[in-house]
């Protein structure tokens, strides 16, 4: 998971070493979530590129809802805050151990809805120790847990 590690001269043997050792053992090389850095060294080595998503970084110290671009932000802000009752609370991990069972009725109700289980590798899984280490944020509709899938807003469609 990730681009090789280690000192810039010994990554692309380390890479080469990694596809022999895949292939001995009739398994496949796969890279995943790499950076653009060492595309050449897998294009080299026989492999295909596939985008699998985008990753997101928020400076929030200095983000705003100001502006003519965060204009359907603040109408959507309006809506869910004033109109339909909704509030987010930031959790600190001191405050988090006390609430594993309304956290896991959100993660039990994501996999409902999905059809799914418990995810694993990079996308996590319901770990209440690890929920513990880091603040949480929750989202409330007049007080109430919004659990996924919530029910439609008033007046407002899923999406």
């Amino acid at each position: 998971m990730g681009d090789p590690v280690g000192p810039t001269p010994a990554r692309r043997e380390l890479v080469w070493r990694f596809r022999e050792l895949a292939d001995r053992a009739g398994g496949h090389t796969v890279f995943y979530q790499v950076g653009p850095e060492h595309l050449g060294l897998y294009i080299d080595l026989g492999l295909v590129l596939s985008k699998l998503g985008e990753e997101a970084h928020v400076p929030l110290a200095e983000f705003t809802l100001e502006g003519r671009d965060r204009k359907g932000l603040r109408r959507t802000h309006t809506a869910l805050g004033e109109r339909e009752g909704c509030t987010v609370e930031i959790i600190p991990p001191s405050g988090v151990p006390p609430r594993p069972p309304q956290l896991a009725a959100v993660s039990t109700a994501w996999l409902a809805h999905h059809h799914g289980r418990e995810k694993g590798f990079s996308l996590g899984g319901f770990d209440p120790a690890y929920l513990a280490r880091l603040p949480v944020a929750i989202v409330r509709q007049r007080g109430l847990w919004l659990l996924f899938p919530a029910e439609p807003l008033a007046g407002r469609r899923p999406q």
